[in-house]
């Protein structure tokens, strides 16, 4: 009987793999994430979800990567913690060719040791996992089944996920195909891809403005919670490089992605980093975002520590954080890192009408506000002066280093908007009169399909532009779902989802893009305009489809990597610019 078992289940395993067809899981199913490893430091760089059984694997691999159990956050609310994953790898005659307990998050198929993974890597015909002697070929050589026995607090038994691994040699394997983006897809008015000329970059420096987006890389933050699951896909490196000038780091550069607690000296630059040298590679310009942003208590766990310091020893925080992060990315190896957002989000929702009147504004109170009043003029003084700083060692001529305020709901001097719009003018007014050192403004405009508030956002850049600021839009996109009110601040009032009364379509397509298309025409009419960036680039990585506001499908490229009417908007809208308007440097 002990023979006559090995021998079934080898029939049995492989009778499986013959018989089997491709099963796409749907996103609540993408529990394994593979996620590359950087060799020289055994850090992880990106990642992407395995979304179909067989996943087809790279003949050669062009990263070392490791797979975590790692289901979308949105998907396992509610559920026990896990108090481990034994991960089992299986070949076509059931043998058992690799086995891996893990016990702390993130739950990772090789070893790791903290942030450091082992990961397999290609050496010779096989897989050999870094760090280690012997050689496992299991990836390589044949099809196998990669089992996940998932133990959560409370359970008798493990839940058992599984997913067939093969080896591609034909090149669809979402890890190295890019033939996904700019294909099969029509505009509205039957032009084809065929016909298409050129990028949004090529028409963006046709038409003499910065066109890009954030992205999202780094699939851990500095607690090793999940982040980014798409960064990994080829479709997605290949719509980051061909089609954006810039790119700024969605998460990768903020408190909670950098900090884990108050030792100034142990910041976490790596996931920042690989943003800056992506950008360096793809000969694009960069953004950082952002030195400052309240909401950082809301995630890793900022929260914790930064809260119980005392106020003197939160300006000591805050003057140190921007130090060193300036120190550490204002040099010559980041001569295309320009713009910097400072702060980010510091003024109220609600405005009061008679302190607007005389000049002045209020600001929400957070983890700075009111324990250091000045808190805005001194990071904006701090950043100015780490910046000379670090020119003056390195002697070595570098752009500019533009330093932004960023704000949402504020793009309007019209409309809901207006009383924040006033305060963001009232703001910049002060800060330029005190001459504190800052360049220009962020508009973030994250607006709904039915947005109509163009002339009242043209008057607000000409305001801003007449007392020597830049301004640029930030983080563009265009939901389908929206407020019930028009202009309820977030939070407030009850979200319609796209689909309640609202069903996404061609109708709220075309709708989608001619917002997208008229506040290109603002920033291309507007010289003090400088750049144009969106808010993600693909829907299913948009920050919309969480929470309440899912499902959306705001950015300009669907699930599948195609063209929405949006690019096309926003292309035709560049292309047609005749004349460039004479814009600030």
């Amino acid at each position: 009987m002990q023979l006559f078992w090995p021998i079934c289940a080898s029939l049995a395993v492989a009778q499986l793999f013959a018989d089997a067809q491709e099963s796409v899981f749907a996103p609540e199913e993408q529990v394994f994430l593979l996620s590359f490893v950087d060799a020289t430091n055994g850090r992880l760089l990106n990642a992407l979800p395995l979304t179909s059984s067989p996943f087809p694997l790279p003949a050669n691999l062009p990263d070392p990567i490791t797979i975590l159990f790692q289901p979308d956050p949105e998907h396992i609310r509610g559920l026990p913690p896990i108090v481990s994953v034994d991960f089992t790898v299986t070949d076509t005659s059931g043998e058992n060719v690799f086995h891996h307990q893990a016990s702390l998050p993130p739950y990772s198929l090789f070893p790791r040791d903290g942030s450091v993974f082992e990961g397999a890597a290609k050496a010779s015909r096989a897989l050999r996992v870094l760090q280690e002697a012997s050689d496992h070929s299991f990836l390589l050589d044949g099809d196998h089944t990669l089992e996940a026995a998932v133990l959560r607090d409370g359970d008798a038994s493990p839940t058992i996920y599984t997913v067939n691994l093969t080896v591609d040699t034909g090149g669809s394997s979402p890890l190295t195909n890019t033939t996904l983006a700019l294909t099969g897809i029509q505009a509205a008015n039957g032009e084809s891809s065929s016909q298409w000329v050129g990028s949004l970059k090529a028409a963006a420096a046709k038409a003499g403005i910065a066109f890009g987006s954030v992205i999202c890389q780094a699939p851990l933050d500095a607690q090793n919670n999940p982040r980014c699951r798409y960064g990994g896909e080829a479709a997605y490196q290949q719509i980051v490089k061909e089609e954006l000038g810039v790119i700024s780091a969605e998460r990768e550069c903020k408190w909670w992605t950098t900090r884990t607690d108050a030792d100034l000296d142990n910041i976490a630059f790596d996931a920042c980093e690989q943003i800056f040298r992506l950008a360096k590679a793809n000969g694009q310009k960069a953004r950082f975002h952002t030195l400052l942003w309240y909401m950082d208590v809301n995630y890793g766990n900022v929260g914790v520590w930064l809260p119980t310091l005392s106020a003197a020893d939160k300006r000591n925080q805050l003057v140190g954080h921007i130090e060193r992060m300036v120190e550490r990315f204002r040099t010559p190896e980041y001569p295309n890192l320009i713009h910097w957002d400072v702060v980010n989000e510091a003024l109220d929702d609600f405005q009061d009408a008679d302190q607007l009147r005389k000049g002045g504004y209020r600001l929400r109170d957070t983890v700075w506000y009111p324990d250091i009043p000045e808190f805005i003029d001194l990071a904006f003084v701090t950043a100015s002066k780490a910046a000379k700083a670090a020119d003056a060692l390195h002697d070595t001529p570098m752009p500019p280093m533009k330093l932004i305020y960023n704000e949402y709901w504020c793009e309007s001097a019209d409309g809901y908007s207006a009383g924040k719009s006033d305060a963001l003018y009232n703001l910049m007014k002060g800060m330029k009169r005190r001459a504190i050192p800052v360049d220009g403004v962020g508009f973030q405009s994250h607006v709904t399909h039915d947005y109509d508030l163009f002339d009242g956002i043209r008057a607000n850049m000409r305001r801003l532009g007449a007392l020597g600021l830049e301004v640029q839009f930030t983080e563009l996109d265009v939901s389908c779902g929206r407020w019930e009110h028009v202009g309820a601040p977030e939070g407030t009032g009850n979200w319609i989802k796209c689909g309640d009364d609202n069903e996404w379509g061609p109708e709220i397509e075309k709708k989608q893009a001619d917002v997208y298309r008229r506040f290109m025409r603002v920033c291309l009419e507007e010289p003090n305009c400088t750049a144009f960036l969106t808010w993600g680039i693909v829907d299913k990585s948009t920050w919309l489809n969480r929470d309440m506001f899912r499902p959306d499908y705001p950015l300009l490229f669907d699930a599948a990597y195609r063209p929405k009417q949006s690019y096309i908007a926003l292309r035709d809208e560049m292309l047609a610019v005749n004349q460039t308007v004479a814009r600030w440097a």
